[in-house]
């Protein structure tokens, strides 16, 4: 559960309206909620937080994966670059590697 917080004057609407520490339910109380860290709060103000999912790792999508790995294999292939020794990039967002690059064919490649 977390807590709502108190209002000040000048909060807008887009500030965090409960806390962002988790708590547990000790005992109840008819409409009071009593939480483990010792204070007791009307039900109104708290916000029940899903338990995290932590047996479950988010899948990876194959199919994705082996577009993106045949995407970037053709590309570097048609450079003429061998795939052994390039350090991959997920998107072109990422930085770049920092590494030399060294190619049979043609030698050293800068970024």
């Amino acid at each position: 559960m977390r807590v709502l917080k108190n209002k000040e004057t000048f909060d807008r609407g887009y500030h965090v309206k409960y806390s962002l520490t988790v708590y547990q339910i000790a005992s109840v109380n008819g409409l009071y909620y009593t939480l483990d860290n010792g204070k007791s709060y009307r039900a109104d103000r708290l916000l029940k937080v899903p338990a995290p999912d932590v047996q479950q790792p988010p899948k990876e999508d194959p199919a994705k994966k082996a577009r993106f790995d045949r995407r970037t294999d053709v590309l570097l292939h048609t450079d003429g670059i061998d795939t052994k020794n390039v350090p991959l990039r997920r998107s072109a967002r990422e930085r770049r590697p920092t590494g030399l690059l060294v190619d049979e064919e043609w030698g050293n490649i800068f970024y």
